[in-house]
């Protein structure tokens, strides 16, 4: 999950999600198992489905990258 820019709160968080090789997920599956996961105020409101994650040289994801690519 990602913090990005927001009209009405000024930010939001969207959930990015890599599914696995043999995995077909849609945007509504995302959001249905996060609902069944996490508080209904926190259930990002955004979700996004990508190849692969931005990685620092460390092998963490690179969240400001992430975010800049989120908001272009």
């Amino acid at each position: 999950m990602v913090g990005v820019p927001d009209d009405r709160w000024g930010e939001t968080v969207c959930v990015v999600v890599v599914p696995s090789a043999d995995a077909v997920p849609t945007l509504a599956a995302v959001q249905d198992g996060v609902r069944q996961r996490l508080a209904r105020h926190k259930v990002p409101r955004r979700p996004v489905l990508v190849a692969e994650l931005p990685v620092l040289a460390s092998g963490k994801a690179d969240k400001k990258r992430l975010r800049t690519e989120l908001t272009d």
